[in-house]
């Protein structure tokens, strides 16, 4: 049999919204053959093409295949082995530090920038560090949100800087200390606003953070923050 009709078979037994990627199809034949077969059902509307190597099988309707909406194709993004996260006017909504919904979905992760667009929607991958696990996403936008406090639309930086405060001494002690680990990768502000804000509740895992700082540095944020002086935010 084909590679075109194992593959028939298989997407009929999927539901709508599925993800397939070459890597899943690997036992229907050569890479070569089953590219040719993905590319005939793209251009037949079985499957819709996210992007290189990613499918999504469509919704149907009484007129035919429907384009996928936002969240499916960001669902499939992020799925894909947690390559891509939500990040920049998206991540600061879903953090609740804006109201502001953007036109076009930013996600970050991988080594290329690329964008999309399928019907009416736009998504913008941005090159960036990729999470290692699934768990560190949410991590890695607070420390993304503190980086950006500056351009956080329709809020205040006292204001965004309060919202991710409260976030972070929320969470259990476990998870900050990953923080910690995440952060020492970022920039010098992001390692100073997020040791004033550990050392509220937790000093005692903040230590890596001042250590890692040059005693120089002073760091023109305007957040206040009770430890502030300590950090040098200013």
């Amino acid at each position: 049999m084909s590679a075109f009709k194992l593959l028939e078979q298989k997407i009929q037994k999927l539901p709508a919204g599925s993800i397939v990627t070459l890597e899943d199809l690997s036992n229907l034949g050569t890479r070569s053959a089953i590219a040719t077969a993905l590319a005939r059902m793209t251009k037949i509307n079985i499957l819709v093409r996210v992007r290189r190597g990613l499918y999504m099988k469509p919704e149907e309707s009484r007129f035919g295949s429907l384009p996928p909406n936002r969240e499916a194709m960001i669902s499939a993004l992020t799925q894909q082995g947690w390559k891509s996260y939500t990040a920049g006017v998206s991540a600061y909504n879903k953090l609740g530090l804006t109201t502001q919904v953007p036109n076009t979905f930013i996600l970050r992760g991988g080594a290329s920038n690329s964008k999309i667009k399928i019907g009416g929607t736009k998504i913008e991958i941005k090159a960036g560090r990729s999470p290692k696990l699934k768990k560190d996403i949410p991590l890695m936008m607070i420390l993304d949100s503190l980086r950006e406090i500056k351009l956080i639309p329709d809020s205040t930086i006292n204001e965004a800087i309060q919202i991710l405060r409260f976030k972070v001494l929320e969470l259990e002690k476990g998870q900050k200390v990953r923080l910690v680990d995440l952060a020492l990768k970022d920039k010098p502000s992001v390692r100073a606003l997020l040791g004033a804000i550990l050392d509220e509740k937790n000093p005692e895992i903040t230590d890596r953070l001042y250590k890692s700082l040059n005693s120089l540095t002073t760091f023109k944020v305007g957040a206040v923050l009770k430890y502030a002086q300590k950090w040098r935010i200013k």
